[in-house]
């Protein structure tokens, strides 16, 4: 069995091959990884790129500027506006592909300006048997994956990136805010922002995990299964912050929190 730190070591050891390399940086657990391990094999011919857009929310922005200095990693920011994007903003349920194609496309065209027209991003194994769309324009493009060629799965990211003294290392999973939102259901700014108001003020009654789902006037709230008697004992603070981001009705979901729980309508109707 391939250990971790064997997995590491070739991964840099096929980077130091590329005469450079922009890496699609989130400032995540799995693109902070790879931004270390294109650091650590290119030294300054690694760029971070980081897309700017109204679904990053501004503390992840801060996380990736933050982590790229600490690595010594250029940093650029590029700004996009991707709800102008049809399928985006209209919230199809091949939004993923698109948004990721333009997100990748850009950083192709700074790749190819930088002389090289290598682009890294952070799919690993931990990734298969998920429904993700974006994979197809990854492929499309001729993005590199290689955390996933080199067999990362979660665990091994979370484990070197410990090793590593990197501070995302224990970072919970932050998904894009447009999973928030039902397939169909348009994407605005002011949605967005109903939904970034609530989540951060839900985080500060000490929820450890936690989603706001928007359905129209309704928030549809997904907490830790573990959590869920507590947010019963403190559903009129719920129903204070979330009438006060703008909904009308507040909702428990008695599932508790589960990753891409947008696609199980989904789903359900491929197998009608």
């Amino acid at each position: 069995m391939v250990s971790a730190e064997q997995k590491y070591r070739r991964l840099t050891e096929e980077v130091k091959t590329y005469d450079g390399a922009v890496v699609a940086f989130s400032g995540g657990v799995d693109s902070a990884l790879l931004l270390r391990a294109a650091r650590d094999a290119l030294g300054g011919r690694a760029l971070a790129a980081t897309l700017v857009s109204q679904l990053l929310l501004p503390q992840e922005l801060e996380r990736a500027r933050r982590v790229a200095r600490e690595l010594g990693v250029e940093h650029r920011e590029l700004i996009v506006d991707l709800l102008a994007i049809p399928e985006v903003g209209g919230n199809s349920d091949d939004r993923c592909f698109h948004c990721k194609h333009v997100i990748l496309s850009s950083l192709l065209e700074l790749a190819q300006a930088k002389g090289h027209g290598i682009v890294l991003e952070g799919s690993h194994c931990s990734d298969a048997g998920e429904y993700r769309p974006g994979r197809q324009a990854v492929r499309a493009l001729g993005v590199l994956s290689p955390l996933q060629t080199h067999g990362f799965t979660k665990s091994d990211i979370r484990r070197l990136s410990c090793q590593l003294g990197l501070e995302t290392w224990k970072k919970p999973s932050l998904p894009c805010l447009a999973t928030r939102f039902p397939y169909g259901s348009r994407i605005t700014p002011g949605r967005l922002h109903q939904v970034r108001r609530g989540e951060e003020e839900l985080g500060q009654l000490g929820f450890s995990s936690l989603r706001l789902r928007h359905h129209g006037a309704i928030a549809r709230l997904e907490v830790g299964s573990g959590e869920l008697e507590r947010a019963l004992t403190q559903r009129h603070a719920i129903i204070e912050v979330l009438k006060r981001a703008g909904f009308t009705y507040v909702a428990l979901d008695l599932e508790g929190y589960r990753s891409g729980s947008m696609d199980e309508v989904r789903e359900q109707s491929h197998c009608e």
